[in-house]
């Protein structure tokens, strides 16, 4: 069948209603098909999916937490340097002004890190997500198991979000 539309002046990605009915509908056209060992196949399967996508993504949003920090810190300990080198070499007023920057960018570089993730907290978060996400899925796959009656394929992908979820820094805090 074709897809639904989304209410009037709305759109697929504002549209909650719309969908409810699509993921209504796919959860009808996935019992449709096969026998009960089929669906609990096709269940992991789907499930597998979504887990699989959620590492990926959950890698890069941690690599992005940690080169924000580094990436930072390394321009602003080049800049320190280089202005600090050049004061050396040149004399008079320009040694005492690139003196000057250099004590500035390195008191900003000290500041960026007091005020700003640190690598251990950068890492003590991550080890945290990394625990919550190993905790469901240990539990994801006892149910996968299961068979379809037991464990249904709404369940299976509500797991999957909440796995999802805790790659986040809400969740992480909330350890």
């Amino acid at each position: 069948p074709p897809l639904a539309t989304p209410s009037k002046g709305a759109d697929a990605v504002t549209d909650p209603k719309w969908y409810r009915q699509e993921l209504n509908r796919a959860y009808t056209e996935f019992y449709r098909n096969g026998d009960a060992p089929q669906q609990a196949l096709g269940r992991n399967r789907v499930q597998d999916r979504l887990i699989a996508a959620s590492r990926e993504s959950c890698e890069y949003f941690k690599n992005r937490l940690n080169r924000s920090q580094s990436n930072t810190n390394l321009a602003l300990g080049i800049a320190t340097s280089a202005f600090a080198g050049a004061g050396a070499i040149v004399s008079g007023i320009a040694s005492q002004a690139l003196s000057g920057a250099a004590g500035f960018v390195s008191a900003t570089r000290a500041e960026y890190n007091e005020t700003q993730f640190r690598q251990k907290v950068v890492e003590t978060l991550s080890k945290a997500m990394e625990n919550l996400r190993d905790e469901d899925l240990k539990k994801i796959r006892i149910a996968q198991s299961a068979g379809i009656e037991k464990y249904s394929v709404e369940s299976a992908v509500a797991d999957a979000v909440r796995y999802n979820d805790h790659c986040s820094l809400v969740s992480a805090f909330e350890v």
